[in-house]
This record gives structure tokens, C-alpha cells and sequence, in this order.
């Protein structure tokens, strides 16, 4: 059965615009800004920063599922392990969440967006708190495909968007690449250089009422995750996309 909703989350440091259409921008300062297929089209600027170190070596042998893949980045490598230390372990996770939460407090200075933000971490953690683990994620040579052939797509367009080359959508893409695969679904989040913040704000989805990106993130039956970046898609910064697949019913 497919999954029928689709979604962008997009975080920024220092500056986002956020809009309802493709078009038409509104500078809001310090605000993250999350899209549904009902609001498309986010962009946005940051300021520079500091070069990530990789930290591949530092999670356990058994959610580093990807290391060693050789058709993968190392980073690429490190959102598989960052997506499955959460899944494995929710309650754990909340330990990276209250840094997290510290930092935007200070960094949001908008009232209203830093409340909301505050609210929907909060949230967040007591969700952790009652998850039950989930299967650790496994890497694809054709999910990867999937992921990859779509980021650079992405990038020629210079759009965020969940259709791809030919009207294409996730599913038509994932199970085209691998006719095994019985459903998948996409996340794309861009912004900030730290896989784990990437990962937070898929988490936190403060701009989305239904949390739909945590939900694709931490559904239960996915089986498979590909997931591929490029440095900017348009004014977005350390974009990805990440495919999820399964191949039961």
C-alpha cells in the first residue's frame, strides 16, 4: 500500500524565507520552515559555517549498516546511522534533543516562532520517551540510485520539490529502480551542515500538524533507506533526499 503524503522540511541558522507558493517569498528571521505538498516551495539562505569532521567511526558496528558501502559518502553513510540510532533506541535519543533545544532557544529570535519551535521539541521528546524501537535501516545500491539520480535532478532545477524528472513521484521512482520493492517515501530537509540536525528537524516537523516527516522516519515496516546531498538545490544548503522502501506487503 502506498503511503499517500509527501513532505519538505527545511531548517535554517540565521535567515529563512518560507512561502506558500514557489514564487513569492516572506523573510522571517530565524524561523524553520517545513512544507507539505499543499505548501510547496521553501527556500533559503545561511551563513557559513564550519566544516563537519566526520564522525562515521563513532556509532555502533550495528546501526553503521552503510559503512564501507562503496557507492555512498561517507556522510551519506552517517545519515543511515544517525536515522537508526533513533530508531533503535527513541528514549536515548532524548539526550540529543536538549542541547538542540537549548541552542534554537537562543538562536530563534522571533517570539512567536521560538514558542512554537520550543513546543513542538517538547513534543518531540515525550514521543521519544513512549516510542518502541524500530528496525534498524539497511542501505540499497538502487534506493541509493533512487536518491541520488533525484538530489542531482533537483540541483539542475534549482526546485525543492517531491516531483521528479518526467512528473515522476517517489514511489514511481523507488520501485521503478527495484520492481522488488513494494512502497516507499522520501523526506527531503536541507539547511544546517550536522547530519543530526538534519535529522532533528525531520524529527521536531514543527511546520507540519500531522508530524508527517518523523512519521515516514520512524514507520515501523521500512526496511531500506537510501539517502544522497548536494552542497545547494537552489538557495538551499546541505540538501538531501532520503528514499525509504520496503519490499513486504
Amino acid at each position: 500500500m502506498r503511503t499517500n503524503f509527501l513532505f519538505v522540511s527545511i531548517l535554517i541558522f540565521l535567515l529563512t524565507a518560507c512561502t506558500p507558493t514557489a514564487s513569492t517569498y516572506t523573510p522571517v528571521e530565524n524561523h524553520q520552515a517545513t512544507t507539505t505538498q499543499s505548501q510547496p516551495g521553501t527556500t533559503a539562505t545561511t551563513s557559513q559555517q564550519p566544516k563537519e569532521k566526520p564522525i562515521i567511526d563513532e556509532y555502533p558496528d550495528e546501526l553503521n549498516t552503510a559503512k564501507g558501502a562503496t557507492y555512498m559518502s561517507e556522510r551519506e553513510q552517517q545519515m543511515i546511522a544517525e536515522v537508526n540510532l533513533v530508531r533503535s533506541n527513541p528514549q536515548a535519543y532524548v539526550k540529543y534533543l536538549e542541547p538542540y533545544r537549548r541552542r534554537q532557544q537562543s538562536r530563534i529570535k522571533h517570539p512567536p516562532t521560538r514558542a512554537k519551535e520550543m513546543a513542538a521539541i517538547d513534543e518531540l521528546i515525550e514521543y521519544l520517551k513512549e516510542s518502541e524501537p524500530q528496525g534498524i535501516l539497511q542501505p540499497h545500491a538502487d534506493l541509493q540510485k533512487t536518491a541520488t539520480k533525484h538530489v542531482r535532478y533537483l540541483k539542475v532545477t534549482g526546485e525543492i520539490s517531491h516531483e521528479g524528472e518526467g512528473n515522476s513521484q517517489p514511489w514511481d521512482r523507488i520501485m521503478s529502480d527495484n520492481p522488488k520493492f513494494t512502497d516507499g517515501n522520501e523526506n527531503l530537509v536541507g539547511g544546517p551542515l550536522s547530519v543530526r540536525d538534519a535529522v532533528i528537524i525531520l524529527l521536531v516537523d514543527r511546520d507540519v500538524p500531522s508530524r508527517g516527516h518523523r512519521h515516514v522516519l520512524m514507520q515501523s515496516d521500512w526496511e531500506y533507506l537510501g539517502c544522497a546531498s548536494v552542497k545547494r538545490v537552489g538557495e538551499m544548503t546541505n540538501f538531501w533526499v532520503q528514499n525509504y522502501a520496503k519490499t513486504s506487503f
